[in-house]
């Protein structure tokens, strides 16, 4: 693990056309820098294409990602592609690192990886110990999906569900557990794309649901322990249900927008749509919450708020939509409360 070596199991190289990875168990406990499960590439323009990753179990605790799709135009090809692969009914253990700390899961691209096209992860059962990102897509050429999957993860750093600035992806119907081992600061679902129709499960401790840009539509979300917000400068949030449960850790906002300032991730209409939150925080909680949380009493913060916008104010005119939302919060203590909370420093 002190070395910087790559060892992989199987490499579906550049110029591998209809290929069929099945049924196999997939181990790489080398513990070293670089090495996978799989890898799926082109690094030499000659393309990869139609490549089925179906029904194996992968163990593996490298530095590197389990599982690969990738070219590398900068570097090698200009015209190096990967087109049509299905990566479905695996079980997947990626752990952490034995030789340093790990990147991520499963890479869906890199930054330079142009030519990707028709990419599915579906169908998968992911059982992970990771302290940084699950899941990262690059540069992708159409729309790839993230579905169906069953996601356990003990987060134990900072990271995310998805995580890359790309709009072209697409993660829905999936059930994602956070166990109540985690404890990172982490985000469900991070920039641009669209996360729909899942199902979340927060056992642990995690930052928040979501945040920068992006839309969060028809999901439910049950927090069982702690979350610090639901969404934080996100573009469209609708119709989506976030269940407090008993015994949970209160939050001080629920929907955050702490910089209307220009930049990648600045939308100039903003939607928080026909959302249900139930907050079954008891009065006994939220009181202790509020009061360890004094230190903060200048800024305001120190109480309970629905909608929270403040931080910098860009120049260009933003419109916020809070509309058709449902806020039940039977038990809210605190003195300060506020369904909309203005605060621009």
């Amino acid at each position: 693990s002190s070395l910087d070596r790559q060892y992989t199991n199987v490499t579906v190289y550049s110029g591998v056309k209809n290929a069929t990875v099945e049924n196999c168990v997939l181990t790489n406990h080398s513990g070293v820098e670089r090495g996978a499960c799989v890898g799926i590439m082109d690094f030499y323009g000659h393309g990869t294409e139609n490549i089925k990753i179906l029904n194996n179990t992968m163990y593996q605790n490298c530095h590197d990602e389990m599982l690969g799709v990738f070219s590398s135009q900068r570097w090698y090809a200009p015209d190096a592609y990967v087109h049509n692969v299905l990566i479905s009914g695996n079980t997947m253990y990626p752990t952490n690192s034995t030789a340093s700390r790990r990147v991520m899961a499963v890479t869906l691209g890199y930054n330079d990886s142009y030519g990707l096209k028709d990419i599915v992860f579906e169908k998968n059962h992911v059982i992970a110990e990771i302290p940084s990102n699950l899941i990262t897509c690059g540069t992708l050429d159409n729309t790839t999906y993230i579905r169906d999957n069953i996601i356990d993860l003990n987060m134990t750093g900072s990271g995310g569900v998805i995580f890359k600035k790309k709009k072209n992806v697409v993660i829905e119907n999936n059930t994602i557990n956070f166990t109540k081992d985690s404890d990172g600061l982490c985000n469900v679902f991070k920039n641009k794309g669209k996360f729909v129709g899942n199902t979340v499960n927060i056992y642990g401790k995690i930052s928040g649901i979501s945040y920068l840009g992006g839309e969060i539509n028809n999901n439910t979300f049950n927090v069982f322990n702690s979350v610090d917000y639901f969404v934080k400068n996100v573009q469209t949030v609708k119709n989506n249900t976030f269940n407090m449960k008993e015994g949970s850790r209160p939050i001080t906002s629920m929907f955050v927008y702490d910089t209307l300032a220009d930049s990648d991730y600045t939308t100039e209409n903003i939607e928080i749509c026909g959302n249900t939150v139930n907050y079954e925080i008891t009065a006994e909680d939220e009181a202790a919450f509020i009061n360890e949380k004094s230190w903060d009493k200048n800024w305001g913060w120190n109480g309970f708020h629905c909608l929270a916008v403040g931080g910098k104010n860009g120049n260009t005119a933003k419109k916020i939509m809070f509309s058709d939302n449902t806020i039940n919060a039977p038990s809210v203590s605190s003195i300060n409360k506020h369904l909309m909370f203005y605060s621009f420093k």
